[in-house]
């Protein structure tokens, strides 16, 4: 069940905020941006995976979309193809909101707009609150923070290392890795290091011979 876009939920009072990881991207009405939809896919993931909700609680509805021409002048894609969850392949969206399935009163929102004069997406207002207990009790789907480098398997840091000297931006890095490694979830400081740190070693610290690659 998609909620009313319309919908408001004052009438229940009972919710629930939780702090988030200080390494989780704010999420603000008015002030938030993403370059593409992905972006805003990861960072609402971001936050429920924060939550300690399921990835099956979150969940998006385009009010519309971009064709596949459109999609692609755009972002290089002619359509979204979801990281988690189903994997399902969807037109791109333009507009809509993020909402909470576990329960249909629950006040969570994360609206967003496609603006074409500035090309990107705006989060023009959110709730990240919910009326109801985290869902994920075995915690955060399973997925085991990664914070220090010594807990970086041998195989983890040549993927990093391969994915830093092919020249692609952090966000695909990111989005690689969260597919390689469904259930080891990377700290974003740490990671950005290891990066810096290969590039630093193969190009030089100037990095004047690295182009990176932003298309995801």
């Amino acid at each position: 069940h998609v909620p009313d876009d319309t919908a408001h939920q004052e009438q229940h009072s009972t919710t629930m905020t939780v702090t988030v990881r200080n390494d989780v991207p704010d999420i603000t009405s008015g002030s938030t941006t993403w370059k593409t939809f992905l972006q805003a896919y990861t960072d609402v993931h971001d936050h429920r995976r924060a939550q300690g909700m399921l990835v099956s609680d979150i969940r998006f509805n385009s009010s519309s979309t971009f064709s596949e021409a459109d999609s692609y002048a755009n972002f290089g894609e002619e359509n979204f193809v979801e990281t988690l969850g189903l994997g399902k392949s969807l037109k791109m969206p333009c507009r809509g909101f993020f909402y909470c399935t576990n329960n249909k009163d629950c006040p969570y929102r994360v609206h967003y707009s496609w603006h074409k004069k500035e090309s990107i997406y705006k989060c023009t207002k959110c709730s990240l609150e919910h009326n109801h207990p985290p869902t994920d009790t075995a915690g955060l789907d399973g997925v085991q923070l990664v914070t220090k480098v010594t807990d970086v398997t041998r195989e983890e840091r040549e993927k990093i290392a391969s994915l830093a000297v092919s020249c692609i931006g952090m966000a695909h890095i990111e989005e690689t890795l969260r597919i390689s490694y469904p259930k080891r979830d990377f700290h974003k400081t740490l990671l950005k290091n290891m990066v810096n740190d290969k590039r630093d070693e193969v190009f030089g610290k100037d990095r004047h011979n690295v182009k990176v690659r932003t298309k995801v």
